[in-house]
């Protein structure tokens, strides 16, 4: 029931019990009936009024929280857009630093054709070249590089060669010593 529909209804049962009260009504009988009715109807309209209140506030509320929630998340959402950017520039930075060496393959294949002496030194080299470049990983933000799974890669971990992290100032971790 609509409010006014409400207060409109109230003031004709007010108007007609005071009508009744200042005629003379013919029988007390009729006179119960009409007060009934407008206790019944102001009952009521006490109930929806309270209801209205009580959802009037909760409204309020909800309102205040959406607000809140929305200012909180028009700041993730620029926090978000802020590292995504920053992923994107770093991205393109490690893209431009760290692009692979080309190795010659026909050097290589010039060296297997001398002695079997040279053979085994230069393979012997290259062993030891390959256990300097395996992968390790540097932060945005350290001068260390770290092993897989390190406790100090929870922030940034950006996957590089020993030997081109050696080559850029890091150092090993104390941690993981990798």
């Amino acid at each position: 029931m609509n409010l006014n529909k409400g207060h409109a209804l109230i003031a004709v049962l007010s108007i007609c019990l005071s009508f009744s009260v200042g005629t003379n009504i013919k029988t007390s009988e009729e006179h119960k009936k009409i007060r009934s009715k407008y206790e019944d109807v102001k009952g009521s309209y006490d109930d929806i009024y309270s209801r209205y209140y009580d959802l009037s506030k909760e409204n309020d509320k909800i309102q205040e929280d959406l607000s809140r929630s929305s200012g909180e998340y028009n700041d993730l959402w620029y926090k978000y857009t802020s590292l995504i950017d920053k992923y994107d520039k770093l991205k393109a930075k490690y893209k431009k630093v760290a692009k692979p060496k080309k190795s010659s393959s026909k050097k290589s294949s010039s060296l297997n054709n001398t002695s079997s002496s040279s053979n085994n030194s230069s393979s012997s080299d290259s062993d030891n070249s390959s256990s300097a470049s395996y992968t390790v990983y540097i932060t945005d933000y350290g001068q260390k590089y770290h092993a897989a799974g390190c406790r100090y890669l929870k922030k940034s971990s950006i996957s590089i060669s020993k030997s081109e992290a050696e080559q850029r100032g890091y150092t090993a971790c104390s941690h993981c010593h990798p």
